[in-house]
């Protein structure tokens, strides 16, 4: 799963750009349809994953800051690509019923992580929301700092 994405956006060393990392959410999105329907997909797994979808929808990569960028890059094609080939590669009855650590099964370790990629993006959203209004309310500061100089 989401081999056209891990085709394009998994070179180690390239340097993408805003309007690149934007094809990589539309790539993310197309190919979680796959997911939501593969069968072994875990229902909890489909919510965290839903999310995601909705999140990514809101962004604009233009308007993120380089960093916020690449980490949604990293999440959409590294990390979940990633765990859902390592997950997918374990039996199913495997993954299901033996107690790997801390009394969770494959599964729910998968879920886990959905959920923590869910998060990770939240963070994400909203740390650039608060940056961004943290921009709004400096503006009219500068504004007003020119408009009492020439009243001058």
């Amino acid at each position: 799963m989401f081999d056209k994405l891990k085709s394009v956006f998994q070179e180690e060393k390239k340097v993408y750009q805003p309007k690149d990392r934007q094809a990589c959410i539309n790539l993310f999105t197309e190919q979680s349809d796959e997911l939501m329907n593969h069968p072994s997909f875990p229902n909890k797994a489909k919510h965290a994953l839903s999310s995601i979808l909705h999140q990514i929808s809101q962004i604009d990569m233009m308007k993120l800051n380089i960093d916020n960028q690449f980490k949604i890059e990293k999440i959409l094609s590294k990390d979940i690509p990633y765990s859902v080939d390592a997950y997918f590669s374990i039996p199913k009855a495997h993954a299901v019923s033996v107690v790997i650590k801390e009394g969770k099964t494959a599964k729910d370790i998968f879920i886990d992580q959905f959920f923590k990629f869910e998060q990770d993006l939240k963070d994400i959203v909203q740390k650039s929301i608060e940056d961004q209004t943290k921009k709004l309310m400096e503006k009219p500061k500068e504004f007003i700092a020119k408009k009492d100089f020439y009243d001058l």
